[in-house]
C-alpha cells in the first residue's frame, strides 16, 4: 500500500526558535514603551521589566513560527479527506469481519 509521509504537528518542535537579529528584539523592547529594571511577580505576565518584555517577546515570536510551519506543512483538503474515506473503509470492514465471526 503506498502511504504518503506522515503528517505531525510535532514535526516541527525544536525548529520554532525566534530568528530576528538582536537589533530586531532592541527595537521590539523599544516599541513596547520603558521598561524597568525590577521584576514586579504580582503582575506575573505583565511585568514591565526588561527580562520579562524578552521572554514575552521571544515566546510570541516562537509560537508564531510554529504556526507559520504548521501551516506551510499542513496536509491539503484533499489528502485528509482521503485519508478520512481510508479510515471509514477500514473501519466498515473491520465491523462487516467482526459480524461475520462466529459466535
Amino acid at each position: 500500500m503506498n502511504v504518503p509521509e506522515r503528517w505531525s504537528r510535532f514535526r516541527y518542535q525544536g525548529r520554532n526558535e525566534p530568528k530576528g537579529s538582536p537589533d530586531a528584539l532592541r527595537r521590539a523592547k523599544l516599541a513596547l514603551g520603558p521598561l524597568t529594571l525590577e521584576h514586579e511577580p504580582r503582575l506575573k505576565v505583565l511585568c514591565p521589566c526588561e527580562n520579562c518584555i524578552e521572554r514575552n517577546i521571544r515566546d510570541v515570536a516562537a509560537e508564531f513560527n510554529v504556526r507559520r510551519l504548521v501551516i506551510e506543512g499542513a496536509p491539503r483538503k484533499k489528502t485528509v479527506a482521503d485519508n478520512m474515506r481510508r479510515v471509514r473503509d477500514g473501519a466498515r470492514f473491520f465491523a462487516e469481519t467482526l459480524v461475520a465471526l462466529d459466535d
